[in-house]
């Protein structure tokens, strides 16, 4: 933006072209911003359909796959937020910083498991209980293994808290509002923050004239005497 100003202008008249032309400028970067993070906004709402999808067709095709391995929806998860990513660097003509890449996946990953743990409570709670006796069996195992695994090195003190950590899986339902809750929270810093920050760093992009801050256009203003 370019402002010419000549001998004789009246301190108001150019008050208020300084006043527009930031007002302009405003426009434009909250315009650039809003594509930018845009993109975070559908590819988090599509993931969340496409989580949801994907977590009932494997719970119909097996049960135990369901429980125990999350491998599908972790790649579909990586590939959605590094396309929100990549979408939101191109609407920035090819640049942006660490930070906007991160808030933009963590977003895009914020929302779609938002909106596939009411799924998951609601297969688990109501759809189909037993799924909740199947959770604690392959907790139950894992623990026995561990048990297996670390005999003889904790002593008697250590056998006690194992049985205090088996009583709580038999008596408490992993899938409860509470429980899910803490879970939805867990999932904010793993795997969304970690695997937003990993590829933040891997997609990000600076402009070379203005690192700082790739979204701020240069200013000019020429004073003409």
């Amino acid at each position: 933006f370019i402002i010419y100003l000549h001998k004789g202008t009246p301190y108001f008249s150019l008050y208020s072209n300084v006043i527009f032309t930031r007002y302009c400028i405003y426009l434009q970067l909250n315009s650039q911003i809003f594509d930018m993070y845009k993109s975070s906004y559908f590819n988090g709402i599509f993931l969340g359909i496409a989580m949801i999808i994907s977590n009932y067709v494997l719970y119909l095709a097996n049960k135990s796959m369901f429980l125990s391995s999350k491998s599908m929806l972790l790649i579909i998860f990586i590939l959605l937020i590094v396309k929100s990513g990549i979408e939101a660097r191109n609407a920035n003509g090819g640049y942006i910083t660490f930070g906007h890449i991160f808030k933009n996946m963590f977003a895009a990953g914020a929302i779609g498991v938002i909106i596939c743990t009411p799924f998951e409570y609601v297969l688990m709670n109501f759809i189909d209980p037993e799924l909740i006796d199947m959770q604690k069996e392959l907790a139950l195992e894992a623990a026995e293994q561990a048990r297996d695994l670390l005999a003889g090195i904790g002593g008697d003190e250590f056998e006690a808290q194992f049985d205090e950590e088996i009583d709580k899986i038999e008596n408490t339902n992993p899938f409860s509002a509470s429980n899910t809750i803490k879970s939805l929270l867990i999932r904010m810093v793993a795997p969304i923050a970690l695997l937003s920050a990993l590829f933040g760093l891997i997609l990000k992009k600076t402009r070379p004239n203005n690192p700082e801050n790739p979204t701020q256009k240069e200013e000019r203003y020429i004073v003409n005497k």
